[in-house]
């Protein structure tokens, strides 16, 4: 079995949150172990809670860590996962460079090091378009979001 955590930011709504500090986890089994967190923004949460659905069936088990700003950021959460998961991929709708998976990583960096992975705006200009043919063309939707899971879980395991 392999497990999974979502660090996430955005607004939506699942079956059992879990409160800690200003950042919360979503997670439709709380019971289950987690090694990995996933964090993501706006039309994302959907994605990336489908990707954790679709993952269950190759027992891989996701929760969902919600983070709404980067200001505060809530560090004791972000390290308590790192701690218990070892292993983390940030998902976000913009600029991955100065955005929560940079301010995710330098925590982890001074906390608790584990394996990271990035999925986002890879400093790249913006397009016009719906949101869903954005998400695609900037690399973030879930076939993405799939791909650095599996690619976090590779390197967690090479360590």
């Amino acid at each position: 079995m392999k497990n999974l955590d979502f660090l996430a930011v955005g607004d939506i709504v699942t079956d059992a949150f879990i409160e800690l500090e200003d950042a919360w986890i979503e997670t439709d089994n709380p019971e289950k172990s987690k090694e990995l967190c996933m964090r993501f923004g706006d039309k994302i949460p959907y994605k990336a809670l489908q990707v954790a659905k679709d993952l269950e069936d190759e027992s891989i088990f996701v929760t969902v860590l919600n983070m709404s700003t980067i200001k505060p950021l809530d560090k004791k959460a972000i390290i308590e996962l790192a701690k218990e998961n070892s292993a983390i991929v940030t998902v976000e709708e913009h600029q991955i460079a100065g955005g929560m998976g940079s301010a995710v990583a330098e925590v982890l960096a001074e906390n608790n090091p584990v394996p990271i992975e990035y999925v986002g705006v890879r400093d790249l200009f913006g397009q016009s378009g719906t949101p869903d043919e954005l998400i695609e063309h900037y690399g973030m939707g879930t076939k993405h979001i799939k791909e650095a899971v599996q690619k976090v879980l590779k390197r967690k395991n090479l360590g």
